[in-house]
C-alpha cells in the first residue's frame, strides 16, 4: 500500500500535468477543445500564413529560350493565384513573332536554364492588329504540387512557332514584387 506522501506526490504530478494541458489548450485562439486553424498553427510556429492571393509576372523574350534563339519577339504574362482554391487567372501577351504560335504553354518545374514538360497548354491566341500583339487570358486549376512549384518560381511560359518549333519565346514566372523603380 502507498504511503500518504506517495499518494500526495502522485496527485500533485497528475494535477500539474492536467493543468499544463488545460493552459495549453486555453491559449489557442479558438478556446478549450478547439484545434487551431492551419494559419494559427503556422503563426504559432513562426511561419507566415499564405495570403489569400498572390501575383506573378514574366517578361517573355527569345533570349530566354533554352538554348536562346534569334528572333525579335517579346511579351509579358501577369497572373493571380487564389491560394485557397488553387485557381490561377492569367493573361499572356506576345508580340513581333515570326508567325502565329503553334503551341503556348506553362511549363515546370524548371529553373531558368532548364527545360520542362508542358503542364498547361494555352488555347489559341487572339490577334489584336491595332496593337500588333497576340493575347490570351484564362483560368487554370492547379494541384497542390503545382502551386508549390509556382510559388518557388519553378514555372515558365513559352510559345513556339513554325519557324521555331522548340520555342521562340520564354519567360520565367516570378512572384510580383511591385514597388518604385528608378533612381
Amino acid at each position: 500500500m502507498r504511503s500518504r506522501r506517495q499518494a500526495l506526490s502522485a496527485l500533485s504530478r497528475l494535477t500539474a500535468g492536467a493543468a499544463g494541458v488545460v493552459l495549453a489548450r486555453s491559449a489557442w485562439p479558438g478556446g478549450f477543445g478547439t484545434a487551431p486553424s492551419r494559419a494559427e498553427r503556422a503563426e504559432q510556429e513562426g511561419a507566415k500564413p499564405r495570403p489569400e492571393f498572390m501575383f506573378f509576372e514574366a517578361w517573355i523574350d527569345a533570349k530566354y529560350v533554352v538554348p536562346p534563339v534569334k528572333a525579335p519577339a517579346g511579351g509579358s504574362m501577369r497572373a493571380t493565384l487564389y491560394t485557397a482554391t488553387g485557381v490561377l487567372e492569367w493573361r499572356v501577351t506576345l508580340a513581333r513573332m515570326t508567325g502565329p504560335e503553334t503551341v503556348a504553354a506553362f511549363h515546370g518545374p524548371a529553373t531558368e536554364r532548364e527545360n520542362a514538360p508542358a503542364l498547361i497548354v494555352l488555347p489559341p491566341f487572339v490577334l489584336y492588329e491595332d496593337r500588333g500583339a497576340r493575347e490570351r487570358e484564362g483560368r487554370s486549376q492547379l494541384t497542390a504540387a503545382q502551386i508549390e512549384d509556382l510559388i518557388a518560381e519553378r514555372w515558365y511560359v513559352s510559345a513556339s512557332t513554325a519557324a521555331h518549333p522548340d520555342g521562340e519565346l520564354r519567360g520565367q514566372i516570378k512572384t510580383y514584387r511591385g514597388g518604385v523603380h528608378g533612381g
